[in-house]
C-alpha cells in the first residue's frame, strides 16, 4: 500500500458491526472499532522523505483515536511515574503500598 491508503473490511459478531481499518502512514497501522468507521475520510499534513511537506488522506477512526487518546496518555505516564516497588496479587495490597511508600 502507498500512504495514505486505507482499507476497511466490516463484520458482525452478535448484532454489533465491527469495522476493522488498515491504514498506511509511515508504517501500517490497524484500528478496530465498533464506534465509528472509515468514512468520512480526513486529511492531515505529513513530511515525506525530501522533507517536504505532503498531504494524505486518513480515516475517520484514527481522527477520533487521536482526539481522545489523551487520557489513556496520561494514564500510562502517570502509572510509570509512580511505580510501586512491592507487588501482591491481592488488589487492597496495592492500595497500603501506594499510600504508605
Amino acid at each position: 500500500m502507498e500512504r495514505g491508503h486505507s482499507m476497511e473490511f466490516v463484520g458482525n459478531y452478535k448484532d454489533v458491526e465491527i469495522s476493522v481499518i488498515a491504514w498506511k502512514d509511515n508504517k501500517t497501522v490497524l484500528m478496530t472499532s465498533t464506534f465509528s468507521g472509515e468514512k468520512p475520510l480526513g486529511k492531515v499534513m505529513r513530511y515525506d522523505k525530501t522533507k517536504n511537506r505532503v498531504e494524505i488522506i486518513k480515516p475517520h477512526v484514527i481522527e477520533k483515536y487521536n482526539k481522545h487518546m489523551g487520557g489513556v496518555d496520561l494514564l500510562d505516564s502517570t502509572i510509570a511515574r509512580h511505580k510501586i516497588l512491592m507487588r501482591s496479587k491481592k488488589w487492597y495490597m496495592t492500595i497500603f503500598f501506594i499510600c504508605y511508600t
